[in-house]
């Protein structure tokens, strides 16, 4: 969506007589609307900026050997649309390490996506956090009792839980 692009190509599994066609035996005549458009040979484009959603086109291949041999059909498009995701590096302590703490604080506490607070559920966090200190899925940092004086530290990743190939990653720093 952010940037557009090509989506793939409406002739790949269109048949001519049972067989894949060759696109010279056909004239594909599209019904261009919207953020889609596709090309006479089949490419379908998605515009720069389209919104997330799914998008629908319509064409029609005729035979070129015989023109009025026709047929029509739609090519739908399923557009994402990365969120800016921001995880921003936690500094919790200093924490009296005998006591520990069951809920220091929580990672996503200071994240956001596309500049607002993050929504419950919308990312997965991955931790990798030092032992004994813990991330938990939610972002709570937890530091167990027992804990001895020190800096402890590590890094978390958040991902899309709609996109998952879209993440960031922060660090984090606990001072026991």
């Amino acid at each position: 969506g952010d940037t557009g692009g090509v989506a793939g190509n409406v002739l790949t599994n269109d048949r001519l007589d049972g067989a894949p066609l060759n696109p010279t035996d056909v004239v594909l005549t599209p019904s261009n609307s919207g953020p889609l458009t596709i090309g006479a040979d089949g490419t379908v484009h998605v515009a720069t900026g389209t919104a997330a959603g799914t998008y629908v086109a319509s064409y029609q291949i005729c035979q070129a050997a015989s023109p009025t041999v026709c047929s029509g059909t739609d090519a739908s498009v399923i557009v994402i649309v990365n969120a800016a995701l921001n995880a921003v590096d936690d500094a919790f302590g200093p924490l009296d390490g005998n006591t520990g703490s069951a809920n220091l604080g929580n990672v996503l506490a200071n994240d956001t996506t596309d500049g607002a607070a993050i929504a419950p559920g919308s990312v997965t966090l991955i931790s990798n956090a030092t032992a004994p200190i813990t991330i938990a899925a939610d972002g709570t940092v937890s530091v167990p009792a027992g804990t001895a004086a020190g800096l402890y530290g590590g890094s978390y990743q958040i991902c899309e839980t709609a996109n998952p190939a879209n993440c960031d990653v922060a660090t984090l720093t606990v001072n026991v």
